[in-house]
């Protein structure tokens, strides 16, 4: 299998984008609406995540590839926003 996800994995792949491209597709009106959705919506996912039994391992996670999602949602105290 490829590279693990890793955290600084993730962000590094961000800085891949062309961010020119991807400013094009949204205008301002969408860019300001979905600020303050997210302003909504990150407390939530911050008391959501603070109630999992146990955090996502970041590498590791072969494991669960094969695992129904109804399992690991049970697992990891996992609620759907």
């Amino acid at each position: 299998m490829g590279q693990p996800l890793g955290f600084w994995n993730h962000i590094g792949a961000y800085q891949e984008v062309n961010a020119y491209n991807l400013a094009k597709e949204f205008n301002l009106k969408a860019v300001l609406t979905n600020i303050f959705k997210f302003l909504f919506a990150i407390p939530v996912l911050i008391f959501r995540a603070k109630r999992m039994n146990k955090p996502w391992p970041w590498v590791g996670f072969d494991a669960y590839l094969d695992t129904p999602i109804s399992q690991i949602r049970e697992e990891f105290n996992i609620q759907v926003v």
